[in-house]
């Protein structure tokens, strides 16, 4: 047998220096009105720790769908795609990607697991138990930051891109687009796509999962004070903000913020700016955007991915969407894919 560590590599394709836009972000960000960070800095190791928490919150019902409805069409999709490789945009710990291992372990046949990420410690990590896992498997990890040009992915028929979590929803619009549009040019013609959209809701159950009841998400968000304290020599207090969670009907989002309590200076010794709230005044942290069946079409059309099929838990609380690139896909001989019909 292959010994696990010959079938691991890790490319690195940005300087892990580079990966690194917190000065930028802050510069940018806490300087402008109305201010704004992006959601990616609240993902320290605590971060990512309360993150894990917050997933198993009787409020926090995204991670739970999505999984089950992955359980439930993983084999069908698989038998269907038949890839050979499995590309994960943002892969984390790489938890749910296990449903859809298990299903291409099914084929018995060697595959390869594509993890995209920014923290070179996460695609370490994750790696070892899935090759011990899955014998036929090797993992070609990435560091890169898949908001910056994608570059060396695999590419056509044979290729699986799983981008789930709803993590779509953190992108502005524009962002979101030109996101899909460069993935779709990077894995090129017949390549598939597996996407998990938030679906929009009783506006109750929403702000819930961003403001738990044991406070939970409101220690995730605060967290944030702490990374700008330690990065960047900042002196924020916890105690100074509060967490609010809203949904904005017009926009179809939940937004989390920071809001001051009082008006205050904050100085920020690396990069020598002072940071001025007035009492009231908010940090926008993050944006998770919902979608209904018409506005997740209106996304993916135009940015060269062709909506095979839409997957809705009930409710519907959460969907995924199965969508191939490139032009002509309709006339894809059915050998090579199976009706979407065939699906649940």
């Amino acid at each position: 047998m292959i010994s696990p560590s010959s079938r691991f590599i890790l490319e690195r394709l940005i300087d892990p220096g580079l990966a690194d836009t917190l000065a930028d972000d802050v510069r940018r960000g806490l300087f402008s009105v109305p201010k704004r960070l992006p959601p990616k800095h609240l993902y320290d190791a605590e971060g990512s720790r309360l993150f894990e928490e917050i997933c198993t919150l009787e409020e926090y019902y995204p991670t739970r769908t999505e999984t089950a409805l992955l359980a439930r069409i993983a084999n069908e999709l698989i038998d269907t795609v038949r890839p050979a490789t499995l590309v994960e945009m943002g892969s984390g710990s790489a938890t749910k990607t296990r449903l859809l291992l298990d299903a291409m372990a099914r084929l018995e046949r060697p595959a390869t697991y594509v993890p995209v990420d920014i923290d070179e410690s996460v695609l370490a990590a994750a790696a070892p138990g899935l090759l011990e896992t899955y014998p036929l498997l090797s993992v070609r990890a990435l560091l890169a930051d898949f908001e910056r040009p994608l570059h060396q992915l695999p590419r056509g028929r044979g290729v699986l891109v799983a981008f789930l979590g709803g993590t779509i929803g953190n992108l502005e619009e524009s962002d979101a687009r030109a996101f899909l549009a460069r993935l779709a040019r990077a894995v090129g013609p017949g390549a598939s796509l597996l996407l998990g959209i938030d679906r929009v809701k009783q506006v109750q159950r929403l702000q819930a999962a961003y403001d738990d009841a044991r406070g939970v998400t409101a220690r995730f968000n605060l967290n944030l004070l702490r990374v700008l304290n330690r990065r960047l020599g900042a002196d924020f207090l916890l105690e100074d903000f509060r967490h609010r969670a809203l949904y904005d009907p017009a926009a179809q989002q939940v937004e989390m913020h920071l809001v001051a309590q009082r008006s205050l200076v904050v100085r920020l010794r690396e990069l020598d700016r002072v940071a001025r709230f007035q009492a009231g005044e908010s940090v926008r942290t993050e944006i998770s955007r919902k979608f209904t069946s018409d506005t997740a079409r209106a996304l993916i059309d135009g940015t060269g991915w062709h909506i095979e099929r839409l997957f809705d838990a009930p409710g519907p609380d959460f969907s995924l969407i199965w969508a191939s690139a490139g032009p002509g896909l309709e006339d894809r001989s059915r050998a090579d894919l199976a009706s979407p019909t065939s699906f649940p």
